[in-house]
């Protein structure tokens, strides 16, 4: 375990600790539509690699490749960047998108141009186009990895529609044959992941490890984004030691779809805790119907005032549900929850009710703004732009409206690339999914541009292991936000 990192005053973006978004408004307000708008946000803020381009975006497909200089420079000193060991053997066509000279990515980004036509979103992150062919630059200038330069195809996608993700997947794996895809899928669309990583065997860095979908993978598959298992089970350990789980506890699953997380993560990691679970409650009530949800929570309410329930445990995504229904129930209790706390933090925005209401929620977070912003790894991505396009990069609350975040559409790419050097050039001049999985395992830790701890290793494919605790305040902010409750830790 590394140590922990200090308080900051700064209020957190998500969990992950990569969501740099900045004029993320929706354009709906209305309850019955939180659910949609709160994943698509979600999606983009806590993995803003996966985001596409802004408005300067150049065409949904482009193939770029640039060559290294001749002046044989050697790469600079900083974290971002990774030096190749001498090769072992000598570069050759080592499998599909791999030459003797050269290696095909495949980039999958949000199409943010279309879920604003759609009203969803109005980001802006600059030309992400342009942001990876300068960080592919860069890493060419230094000599490409293990041996070979790197080019790029990119495919942006709607990922609100299955169909455009799944067409990205097909352009990608099949019709290039790149040698890895990052970026991964999110949204809506997420089952098209396994378009990826199950029926076109195809390596990925990015997206999200989650039960359904990361044990069908059949070829590896790396996520800087903490799994859900080990966000939950780290989520608890520490919800325990704040001495929240003491008394009488009760679950809550938002429905009966993820019944199965509490059975076969939650249960067992409060288990695991000595935790004793009195009551474990499941909505029977579709999304939507306001009038049901609230009759169920009043019944859920009065067995948890029987029971002399003290903390009840929300799961899954849809927290926001269960926390506004069991509080007009008449639950006075603790109230915390084990998935991202995108949805308290941003509650107040969509919510019409009173964002008073939620106030006391617990819920996982991750660094803020200027812890990220000031780790040696996101300066030095940063600094690849503002060297190579004069750009100037700013800390996320420093943009002026209607200016790009730069910041935002950089991270992502920045993290995935790091990981792939230092994998890849471990493997060197035989590159193929045995020696690329081989080499992300021997990484251990690692600085990653926006996430304040992060490793990778055997059975750990998910990099990032900063995870804190917030709660909500409706006093800050315009309508209120998750304010921190304990340092960061590390819980790798």
């Amino acid at each position: 375990m590394r140590p922990f990192i200090g308080l900051g005053a700064e209020i957190s973006d998500s969990q992950v600790g990569a969501g740099w978004t900045k004029g993320g408004s929706m354009t709906a307000h209305r309850f019955r539509l939180l659910s949609v708008l709160l994943v698509v946000f979600a999606m983009i803020a806590a993995a803003c690699g996966d985001d596409g381009g802004g408005d300067d975006a150049t065409d949904a497909t482009t193939t770029t490749s640039t060559a290294a200089p001749d002046d044989g420079s050697a790469p600079p000193d900083d974290s971002a960047t990774t030096t190749a060991p001498p090769l072992d053997v000598e570069p050759f066509d080592s499998y599909r998108g791999v030459t003797a000279d050269t290696i095909t990515i495949g980039v999958t980004s949000s199409d943010l141009d279309e879920l604003r036509d759609l009203g969803l979103v109005d980001i802006n992150n600059g030309d992400v186009p342009l942001i990876w062919d300068t960080l592919i630059a860069d890493i060419n200038a230094r000599g490409g990895v293990a041996g070979r330069q790197l080019e790029i195809v990119y495919r942006e996608y709607n990922p609100v529609f299955t169909a455009s993700a799944d067409d990205a997947c097909i352009e990608l794996t099949q019709d290039n044959e790149v040698f890895i895809v990052m970026g991964g899928i999110g949204g809506p669309a997420i089952d098209s992941i396994l378009c990826f990583v199950e029926r076109n065997a195809h390596m990925m860095i990015g997206g999200t490890h989650t039960p359904a979908h990361f044990p069908r993978r059949e070829a590896p598959w790396v996520s800087i984004i903490m799994s859900s298992e080990r966000r939950h089970r780290g989520t608890l350990t520490l919800y325990q030691e704040l001495g929240l789980l003491d008394g009488k506890v009760a679950t809550y699953d938002d429905s009966s779809e993820h019944e199965s997380v509490t059975e076969d993560v939650v249960l067992p990691a409060l288990a695991d805790l000595g935790v004793d679970v009195v009551e474990s409650f499941t909505s029977t009530i579709p999304q939507g119907d306001e009038v049901a949800l609230a009759e169920q929570a009043e019944i859920y309410a009065e067995v948890i005032k029987d029971e002399g329930i003290d903390t009840l445990i929300i799961v899954q995504s849809q927290l926001a549900f269960g926390i506004a229904h069991m509080r007009e129930a008449g639950f006075e209790g603790t109230i915390v929850g084990i998935d991202t706390g995108e949805q308290v933090l941003t509650i107040g925005g969509f919510d019409e009710r009173d964002p008073a209401l939620y106030d006391g929620t617990y819920a996982p977070m991750g660094p803020s703004r200027d812890e990220a912003w000031e780790l040696p790894a996101s300066q030095a991505c940063y600094d690849i732009l503002r060297d190579a396009e004069g750009i100037d990069v700013k800390h996320p609350d420093d943009v002026p409206d209607g200016e790009p975040n730069w910041a935002g559409g950089m991270v992502g790419p920045c993290a995935y690339l790091t990981i792939f050097e230092a994998a890849a050039n471990h493997a060197g001049g035989d590159l193929n999914p045995d020696t690329f999985l081989a080499g992300v395992e021997a990484i251990g830790e690692i600085e990653l541009a926006n996430i304040a701890f992060a490793s990778l290793g055997p059975d750990k494919y998910d990099a990032n292991d900063a995870l804190r605790i917030g709660q909500f305040d409706s006093t800050v902010g315009e309508n209120g936000s998750l304010v921190p409750v304990t340092d960061v830790a590390d819980i790798s």
